[in-house]
């Protein structure tokens, strides 16, 4: 929803271990399946175990949500609610996790995963 900003990265500033550039392919970190549903926030979570992403959908539309991520491997995914505490395990698989949601509603999701290594 925003326009792209640029940033030099640094060494220490990368979270996975791979050298050199990404493949020059077009590439997303996060996808969203459905288009009035908007990744608000990606954060660690407050108590460092995973990062948590919030989710709104803008549509007015109830909808099942498939969220793919091409770098990394999610190992386990919860709803949560404001406090980032864990109400409800989300299946994962090997790219991704899905849930559904409400009309205009703000969905929480706790993240733990790996990377995956870079071609």
């Amino acid at each position: 929803m925003s326009p792209l900003e640029v940033d030099e990265i640094t060494a220490q500033d990368k979270a996975s271990p791979a050298q050199g550039p990404l493949p020059a392919d077009q590439y997303s970190f996060l996808q969203v399946d459905q288009p009035g549903v908007v990744l608000l926030t990606w954060k660690l979570a407050q108590d460092d175990k995973g990062t948590i992403l919030r989710f709104v959908e803008t549509a007015g539309h109830s909808a099942t949500v498939k969220v793919t991520m091409p770098f990394l491997k999610p190992d386990a995914a919860w709803l949560c609610n404001a406090m980032e505490e864990n109400q409800q395990p989300l299946t994962v698989s090997s790219n991704g996790f899905g849930f559904t949601v409400k009309p205009f509603q703000i969905v929480t999701v706790r993240l733990e995963g790996t990377a995956h290594r870079l071609p």
